[in-house]
Order: structure tokens, then sequence, then C-alpha cells
């Protein structure tokens, strides 16, 4: 959805803190509002790469993010009372975030 915001740390070597607060709409037409705070890090070549906008092997970064999700959609109940995990990857024009919720 437009809007949202983000917050990153980067340090001198490359890696980085990222926050982000942004709202989602589902499939059936509920938002969802999302908190994440995670590291990006690997090893500076890769990292110099990475932020000169280059394709870099995701095996070769770590890309990790805490979420927590927020609803009041009564369908959606269950993401509101579970933390959540993100395994991210940044490609040249765009990031890629799997979420898996943890039990």
């Amino acid at each position: 959805m437009p809007g949202g915001t983000d917050w990153q740390r980067i340090f001198d070597d490359g890696s980085t803190e990222i926050e982000a607060h942004y709202a989602i709409e589902t499939g059936d037409g509920a938002l969802v509002e999302v908190h994440s705070a995670g590291i990006r890090s690997g090893p500076p070549e890769v990292m110099a790469a990475l932020l000169a906008g280059e394709p870099v092997d995701a095996s070769q970064v770590y890309f990790r993010t805490a979420i927590r999700l927020i609803s009041s959609a009564p369908q959606h109940r269950a993401l509101t009372r579970k933390m959540h995990v993100g395994v991210g990857r940044r490609e040249p024009s765009r990031v890629l975030i799997d979420v898996h919720s943890i039990d």
C-alpha cells in the first residue's frame, strides 16, 4: 500500500540495521499493520556490491527480521497472536522477504 516508512543504519562495513513500519492489504481486503526490525550483513565486498545495486548471491548475505503483524480483522486475528521471522534477500530493484510464523 502507499505510504509506510523505513530507517536504515548503514555501517562502514556495509552491514545494515533496518526498521520498517507499513501496511499491507490481504487478498480478502483486510488491512495489516507491519512492524519489522532486522539485520543485513555479509562479507564487506559482498555488501559493497549490494549497496552499489549489483546482484549478489543471497547465500552470501545474512538478512533476517523480527516481524509483528497487527490487524483488527477477525479472520486475521491469529496473525496478531504470534511473532514472525522474515528471511530476506535484496535484489537490484526490490527486496523480497519470506515470512515464517513462530509457534
